[in-house]
């Protein structure tokens, strides 16, 4: 077995070689401007919309879908290419990899005695085990199985992982770029340290899963995975 599949992080090959341009300043600043945004228009969604199913909804769509206009800008704005973010092809063993990542972490998880202190927004719909075996094409559970895995991954992993480990060590990248995703998804109303360690594993995880495969899609596909086997088995307390 190769160095390289033993220990991805020890690679000297560079897959972002274009993404120097971007600056750290102008992610966080632009981060901040879309924060701003979301608060605002879910405000104002709220005003007008009293109905607190539909208030979820929309932050669900919302979120991801402008958190994915940023390096979007930026990608137009330096003329590069998708390819600088990791989107590129992956190979079939990548994608069962990212798969079989996904299973583990979850079987891991669920047989540990941290389960029962978690914390998932459990779905508002009925026991109906046909609708949770299809749950990711649901109105309710899209969002969270297929859109927000993808427009993470391009915004954590392509973006904010790309372009700091242009400029630091890839260590030091990994943990950090894991420390925003942890940090970008705490609950403070119903803050648990737990869940917050278990998310930046989770961004670990998806970091060598990229930095390996050189693609986010491996990542893609294992985050969709844990999300949807979680909201599962939260759902039907196995």
């Amino acid at each position: 077995m190769s160095d390289k599949l033993i220990n991805p992080l020890i690679s000297n090959e560079e897959i972002h070689p274009t993404l120097v341009k971007v600056s750290i300043f102008n992610i966080f600043y632009l981060y901040i401007i879309y924060q701003i945004f979301v608060f605002l228009a879910f405000g104002a969604f709220r005003y007008f919309v009293i109905n607190e199913r539909y208030n979820l909804i929309f932050i669900q769509y919302l979120y991801p879908l402008c958190m994915v206009v940023i390096p979007i800008y930026l990608i137009k704005k330096h003329k590069l290419s998708w390819n600088t973010l990791g989107l590129r092809k992956a190979k079939y063993s990548e994608i069962f990899l990212g798969i079989f990542v996904a299973l583990i972490y979850v079987a891991l998880v669920r047989i540990s005695p941290f389960w029962k202190s978690l914390n998932f927004n459990k779905l508002d719909i009925e026991n109906n085990y046909f609708y949770l075996v299809f749950l990711f094409i649901s109105v309710s559970g899209f969002p969270k199985v297929i859109l927000s895995p993808i427009c993470e991954e391009i915004f954590y992993r392509g973006l904010i992982f790309g372009v700091f480990r242009e400029k630091f060590p890839k260590p030091i990248s990994l943990i950090f770029q894991s420390l925003v995703f942890s940090l970008a998804h705490i609950s403070w109303v119903h803050f648990r340290i737990v869940d917050s360690l278990l998310i930046f594993v989770c961004g670990m995880i998806f970091g060598v899963l990229y930095e390996s495969t050189k693609s986010l899609y491996p990542a893609m596909v294992c985050h969709g995975l844990i999300n949807y086997f979680s909201l599962i088995l939260s759902f039907v307390n196995i």
